[in-house]
């Protein structure tokens, strides 16, 4: 106690350079929160908005067509989707079937501002079914217009790319795919002229970005798909994992077919994300660094300047390890301080980050960074990281002090009363 005590008046001693000490470690720990907070933030959003959109939990697909998934080809196709979709019901899950085709949408001036052509991703939904394993046919995505009709010439696209083309509702261009595959039969190019009925935008911004959903079973009759599908997209039973729902899936499919989940399908996306965690976590590291050399430069400056000090606490028979202790106690203060200024704050300003988030619209707008995110980016609760952020707030100026402690205590006593 005795320790303690001695500890807590040098601190209250020394208030302002207490004060500025521990402000330097309160700034770090608060940067090192709110980073982390948005980070997490941003991957757990990205992660979510990607299945909405993209990949659902999963998709049972052709092992040939997981391999080219990036081309998006017709020639490997799912004959029997409906047998799949019962065998995923009957699992526990839920599913939808999906064509997906990369196209160009051609569009003249007798509708649009300026003729021209854009690279288009033809995505034909069944429109009851869709939202069993996505989250794109609500009407808060609708920014304008309505959903296509099954069993018409309708679509649906994405609010930037009705931008970048200057589409008004009611408009028509031409879509130009290449239909299907069958036998001998290579395929050919085929132009459907659709009529826009509405604009959707989601927070993933490759959908508002170039995809134009279309009626599944209109797209049957054009693409000459015979009732096949290039994917069956699934929700695997809640509070069942991806892997556990994959092994008990895959021996019920038939043979050619197997689930794949979102993080293999993406396999190129959560490589980046992986990438850019590693880049943030050196950022995280040098936050702390910047702080640990402030707190540094104060204990060394301390210590220096209570050489004459530690002479006489050695001369009246104080031991060299208590002083030591003494010096941890008064840098553990500092770090207790710190650490509380930084974890209130911290907490503090992540509430609006976490409620609100930061716009970042116009900036994903114009760039692809990679994220599934749109416009804002929010933080996130990570209680680990607070945790951290106590335990290493504490430590730091503990591990500080004590090596300046130890070459002070290694002079000689007159040399610490001389101050030499």
């Amino acid at each position: 106690m005795f320790l303690i005590k001695l500890a807590f008046k040098n601190l209250t001693r020394h208030k302002r350079r207490t004060i500025i000490t521990s402000s330097a470690l309160a700034v770090g720990l608060i940067m090192y929160l709110l980073l982390d907070s948005l980070l997490v933030g941003m991957f757990e959003a990205s992660n979510n908005n990607l299945k909405d959109a993209e990949t659902a939990d999963g998709k049972i697909l052709t092992s040939e067509a997981f391999k080219d998934i990036q081309f998006l080809p017709l020639n490997d196709r799912i004959k029997n989707p409906d047998q799949i979709i019962s065998i995923v019901e009957d699992s526990g899950g839920r599913a939808t079937k999906r064509v997906l085709i990369n196209g160009d949408m051609i569009f003249t001036d007798e509708y649009f501002p300026l003729s021209g052509s854009s690279p288009i991703l033809f995505t034909a939904v069944d429109i009851n079914s869709d939202n069993s394993a996505y989250n794109i046919f609500k009407d808060r995505f609708l920014t304008e217009g309505r959903f296509m009709n099954p069993g018409a010439d309708e679509v649906v696209i994405g609010s930037w790319l009705a931008e970048d083309t200057g589409a008004e509702i009611g408009d028509w261009f031409t879509v130009y795919v290449r239909t299907a595959p069958n036998g001998d039969d290579p395929g050919f190019f085929q132009t459907i002229d659709v009529e826009i009925v509405g604009f959707v935008k989601v927070e993933n911004p490759m959908i508002n970005r170039r995809v134009v959903y279309y009626p599944l079973d209109m797209a049957d009759y054009y693409l000459e798909l015979n009732g096949s599908v290039t994917e069956v997209a699934l929700r695997v039973p809640f509070g069942e994992s991806l892997e556990a729902f994959k092994r008990r899936i895959n021996p019920k499919l038939p043979s050619g077919l197997e689930f794949y989940t979102w993080k293999e399908i993406a396999a190129d996306y959560v490589k980046l994300l992986e990438a850019e965690t590693g880049g943030s976590a050196i950022i995280l590291i040098l936050i702390v660094l910047i702080a640990l050399v402030g707190i540094t430069n104060t204990m060394l400056m301390t210590i220096n300047e209570r050489q004459r000090e530690l002479g006489m606490m050695r001369a009246l028979g104080m031991s060299e390890k208590d002083i030591r202790v003494a010096f941890l106690y008064e840098a553990g203060g500092i770090g207790i301080i710190g650490s509380i200024i930084g974890l209130t704050l911290g907490i503090l300003i992540n509430i609006p980050m976490v409620n609100y988030g930061i716009d970042f619209s116009t900036f994903m707008r114009n760039t692809d960074m990679g994220y599934k995110i749109s416009a804002y980016m929010k933080g996130s609760w990570n209680i680990s990281s607070y945790v951290i952020a106590l335990i290493t707030g504490i430590i730091i100026p503990i591990f500080v002090a004590y090596f300046p402690t130890k070459k002070a205590i290694l002079k000689s006593i007159p040399d610490c009363v001389s101050g030499k």
